[in-house]
């Protein structure tokens, strides 16, 4: 059985499923993205809802968008998937077991030069083992030189010789550094080959490699919505996929309603499987409120980090300020329900206490005694006087407090291979 991957396969399930069924529908127009499986192929298919729930599937057969899949894979129980649930190539511990045959086409590298460095030089004849039986092999022969150089022209002309130039393209191949990746670095300024991640927007042209890995290669392509005019606006597009936090540039054949354009980023806050309201941040999202009238057919472009002006740049990812948490996958569901690129707040867990009893001493924790005040009163002909006790709350006094929720850093710049 041979395992088939793809770059950038993703979708969303076209109708529901349950947990009995064995073959599933891509929604429409994203068959193409996904592998053409030949007798005994597969390839891993994990399926995720806006609740976090996850199933990891074999795909044994692919008919257009219908997928034949084998269900509960990988420690993964079956489970009932509504429409838009979305499905991805990932890879996963099956699939990366089977890697290491793959890799052997690396470790053969060296054998290949050796092989070639052996065809071209030669080994000498075992009788050919003292300085003795070479001399008189080579019999003061007065064209044996010329006879070694020409066997060996012969050889360098053959199509198993390679060059040196094949050969370092082919080992830099192996050790090279993709361009996307992202690293820390401990320098003020990016090295060559690499930029800062601080959401610049750059030529689509002069850095064509890094436009292909974050926007090329993504898959992302047009697709149409509808959106009913209020306060806030509702946007539709049934079965969309998203989870929330996903950044969207719009454009339109019409009119937009007073409120959107074409050119800013807009960013997804989740309401349904089939609606979302959008924000014009992602730090704090407000949804946006739209107005007036509209007109044509509206559709919108998914990218990760920014279309630039949407035509001559791009954006590169932007970390300032930011720490990277690792994407939910392989079932679990520490931080379920994002999307690849998305912000998210500062939070913290709760800080509790208590006050009640005799005061000043029953209050603990986050609370303590503020101190007590006395006033005179009277009423009804009767007069008095009476006590009142303050608490108050302040998370400093038990732990360090700021501006924001953080642990212990040092910061460092992140930068992109271009």
């Amino acid at each position: 059985m041979v395992l088939k991957i793809a770059n950038n396969a993703v979708s969303t399930l076209a109708a529901s499923i349950n947990t009995s069924v064995t073959s599933l529908a891509l929604a429409s127009g994203d068959a193409g993205k996904f592998p053409t499986l030949g007798a005994g192929d597969w390839f891993p298919l994990t399926i995720v809802d806006p609740s976090g729930n996850m199933e990891i599937v074999r795909v044994t057969a692919r008919s257009g968008a219908t997928l034949t899949i084998v269900r509960a894979q990988e420690g993964t129980t079956a489970k009932a998937f509504a429409a838009g649930s979305k499905c991805d190539l990932r890879l996963t511990a099956a699939a990366l077991a089977v890697l290491p045959i793959a890799a052997s086409a690396v470790t053969g590298l060296t054998e290949l030069v050796d092989t070639s460095v052996g065809a071209v030089v030669g080994e000498p004849p075992e009788e050919l083992d003292t300085l003795e039986k070479l001399a008189g092999a080579v019999g003061n022969n007065p064209t044996f030189a010329q006879t070694v150089t020409t066997q060996l022209g012969q050889k360098a002309a053959s199509a198993d010789v390679y060059t040196k130039a094949q050969v370092d393209a082919a080992i830099g191949a192996v050790q090279g550094v993709p361009s996307g990746m992202m690293t820390p670095g401990a320098m003020a300024t990016a090295p060559t080959g690499w930029l800062k991640c601080n959401g610049a927007a750059i030529s689509r042209t002069t850095y064509a490699a890094l436009f292909a890995a974050l926007v090329t290669n993504a898959g992302f392509t047009q697709q149409a919505f509808t959106v009913s005019i209020g306060s806030p606006g509702l946007f539709t597009k049934a079965a969309h996929g998203f989870f929330g936090g996903e950044r969207l540039r719009l454009s339109t054949n019409g009119a937009l309603p007073t409120g959107l354009n074409t050119t800013t980023d807009y960013f997804v806050i989740f309401v349904s499987v089939d609606t979302f309201y959008l924000s014009t941040s992602d730090i704090a999202p407000v949804p946006i409120n739209t107005s007036g009238t509209q007109s044509g057919t509206h559709t919108y472009l998914t990218s990760l980090w920014g279309l630039g002006d949407g035509a001559t740049t791009f954006n590169v990812p932007d970390l300032r300020g930011a720490f990277i948490r690792g994407m939910e996958g392989f079932g679990r569901t520490l931080d379920g329900g994002r999307s690849i690129g998305s912000f998210q707040r500062d939070a913290m867990q709760p800080i509790t206490g208590s006050a009640g009893g005799t005061l000043p001493g029953a209050a603990n924790g986050a609370f303590f005694y503020f101190g007590a005040a006395t006033d005179s009163w009277s009423r009804g002909g009767g007069s008095g006087t009476a006590t009142a006790s303050r608490v108050d709350f302040d998370s400093s006094r038990q732990v360090r407090t700021a501006a924001e929720t953080r642990p212990v850093n040092v910061a460092l710049h992140y930068f992109i291979k271009i």
